[in-house]
């Protein structure tokens, strides 16, 4: 296999003999910074032969992209549909978080694009099955939708710059530590499609360091959010 890297898998089967793993691929990172992706990855796929060493490999999508998610229960099995977010602003032209959310048809070699608008970013989708024993495509992407600014108490609104945004959504698991404090205690007693502002000290954010360029050092954040969706653990 020729170098490269892979942060996020789409899936990978056995069939035949032959072990098919699809993924996102980058050819090459960290040339220019150490903090900001070169070129974003795209959707390659290995055909491993278990039999006699065999690699074959291709890019399936014309389509910068990360973050893909599948439908849960095909896990290890074979899939059809994936979906991913797309790695450049199309404002800009920079590697950020894309304008949209894409369905790959692994098999056609289709994609299906949802825009959601040109000051709109999006993240990782979820795909969710309407019902348990459903298609694999027939079910919903779901996700938390939410804006970030830094705070000023000045403006009427509070809304100082915006250094975050996200309308097709973030999962992640409440009280664990994967978001900043703020979140994990300003969000606990939400109900689904609630709305909730919450402003944030820095203590409980990103503190005396920030996370620059994006934000600076002791800053108070303001963030509107909505729930979209409440999973059991």
């Amino acid at each position: 296999i020729d170098p490269c890297y892979v942060f996020h898998t789409i899936n990978a089967c056995e069939m035949f003999g032959r072990i098919t793993l699809d993924a996102c691929r980058y050819d090459a990172l960290w040339g220019k910074s150490s903090n900001r992706f070169d070129v974003p990855a795209m959707v390659h796929r290995w055909r491993l032969g278990l039999g006699d060493g065999s690699v074959r490999s291709e890019t399936l999508f014309d389509v910068r992209c990360d973050f893909p998610r599948i439908d849960d229960r095909l896990l290890g099995r074979p899939n059809r549909y994936a979906y991913v977010t797309t790695l450049v602003d199309e404002e800009t032209g920079s590697v950020s978080h894309g304008h949209r959310v894409v369905r790959l048809d692994l098999v056609a070699g289709t994609t299906e694009h949802h825009h959601f608008g040109p000051t709109r970013y999006a993240s990782e989708a979820v795909f969710v099955p309407r019902d348990p024993g459903g298609e694999e495509d027939d079910g919903y992407v779901l996700t938390v939708v939410y804006a970030g600014y830094l705070y000023e108490a000045g403006r009427p609104d509070g809304q100082g710059r915006q250094f975050d945004v996200n309308n097709e959504g973030y999962r992640f698991s409440l009280g664990l530590g994967n978001v900043i404090e703020g979140w994990d205690e300003g969000l606990v007693g939400m109900r689904e499609n609630g709305e909730r502002r919450l402003i944030i000290p820095p203590e409980m954010a990103y503190g005396e360091t920030g996370q620059r360029p994006r934000i600076p050092p002791n800053a108070t954040l303001l963030f509107d959010v909505t729930l979209i969706r409440v999973e059991a653990p």
